[in-house]
């Protein structure tokens, strides 16, 4: 039967070599009686099957400051392979998940191999901004009396869920401050914030800085310098730096020697006067050749002689009448009384302080209270009144 050319016929093909996914395998046929190879081919290898993926979560999400998270077990890969994720932001891809308020993007794929193909899912979210909160604010501690110091952000206390430092405004009434005020008045604070993961983060808050009160000492023997008005000092009852003007009641005009109706009122809007010193009558005077007034005269008799006691007030360029007597150095004098006793043409008596004197000269007219002795000297270190002498003498019985 070998011998039998008929009996010579081919095989089915042979797998020598089984294909796989990108690798080809290898077949033959052969002669079934002498087995002699009669044909050889590649068998093709297998197409890569098709792969998927599919994330099975959203990612919308309010900003909390944490990133995205994506879980593994979140993505289902037809293959069982792990996929790969990336985030972007627009077309910009990220280094990490992100974390900020905006709108992303996440995909999640796998590369083609050789049995499988390339598959991929993007999934687009949002993180959304959180409602900012500024709570628990107690500014109490920004009211105050004005001092000359700036209201102190750090007098104040507040929570906040925002992670980033507060941005402040200081407001007096409507108008935006440069700084934290420091003059009297009603202000108000704003704390808000400028990260763009919150919305609405804000706080107003008001506050007062009072007036500072100066209680004022009666000032009715201050001694006022020639003008209109004048600035008092420390030794006036006044905090130094602190301006207090007088100025005449009715816009009448302050004058020289006599009493004048006026009353007190400070420029300065950071002060309020309260006490005596509002309203009260003061003498303004300035500084002129020095002069005496006759306050009382007493007529004595002693034998038979008449003499008279006068009572003179004496003061250095100024005079008030009946007061105590205020010098523009700040020394104070009492006012003088002179008692005349003989018919002395001179006489000299002293003032409290040993450098003023009053010279009296004799005279045969009788002064009246009040009346103002005119007969003036100039004003020299040693100060010298030269006046009449009020005194005459009146025989009785011839």
């Amino acid at each position: 039967e070998k011998l039998s050319l008929a009996n010579h016929t081919a095989s089915d093909w042979i797998i020598d070599t089984q294909a796989d996914y990108g690798v080809p395998g290898l077949r033959h046929k052969e002669c079934t009686v002498c087995h002699r190879e009669l044909e050889r081919e590649p068998i093709s290898a297998l197409a890569p099957e098709t792969d998927s993926v599919n994330i099975l979560v959203g990612l919308d999400k309010t900003y909390d400051g944490n990133a995205v998270t994506l879980d593994i077990a979140n993505i289902e890969v037809a293959s069982n392979r792990t996929p790969t994720i990336e985030w972007y932001e627009g077309n910009t891809k990220l280094a990490s998940a992100p974390v900020n308020a905006g709108s992303y993007s996440v995909k999640a794929f796998v590369p083609s191999t050789e049995r499988w193909s390339e598959a991929y899912d993007i999934e687009y979210f949002t993180i959304a901004k959180a409602n900012g909160n500024i709570y628990d604010v107690d500014i109490s501690a920004l009211n105050k009396e004005y001092d000359g110091t700036p209201a102190d952000i750090n007098q104040i206390t507040f929570s906040t869920n925002v992670e980033v430092p507060l941005l402040v405004e200081w407001y007096k009434e409507e108008t935006l401050l440069p700084s934290a005020p420091v003059d009297a008045g009603d202000h108000s604070i704003k704390l808000y914030s400028d990260d763009n993961n919150f919305i609405d983060t804000s706080y107003t808050g008001y506050f007062t800085i009072s007036k500072k009160t100066l209680t004022l000492p009666a000032l009715d023997d201050i001694y006022l310098p020639e003008g209109e008005y004048v600035t008092l000092s420390e030794e006036n009852g006044v905090i130094a730096g602190e301006t207090v003007e007088l100025y005449p009641d009715n816009d009448d005009h302050l004058c020289i020697g006599r009493y004048t109706d006026v009353a007190l009122h400070i420029t300065d809007d950071n002060y309020v006067l309260s006490g005596a010193a509002v309203a009260s009558k003061y003498l303004v005077y300035e500084e002129i050749s020095p002069y005496a007034v006759v306050n009382t005269v007493i007529t004595v008799k002693v034998g038979l002689n008449t003499f008279y006691v006068v009572s003179v007030s004496l003061i250095e360029g100024t005079i008030e009448v009946n007061k105590p007597l205020y010098l523009p150095t700040g020394e104070t004098i009492t006012p003088l009384s002179l008692s005349l006793d003989k018919t002395t043409t001179n006489m000299l008596s002293y003032a409290d302080s040993g450098d003023k004197m009053l010279q009296i000269s004799a005279s045969e007219t009788k002064p009246e209270a009040g009346q103002i002795i005119t007969d003036r000297i100039d004003h020299t270190d040693t100060v010298v009144f030269k006046a009449s002498l009020y005194l005459h003498t009146e025989a009785e019985g011839g």
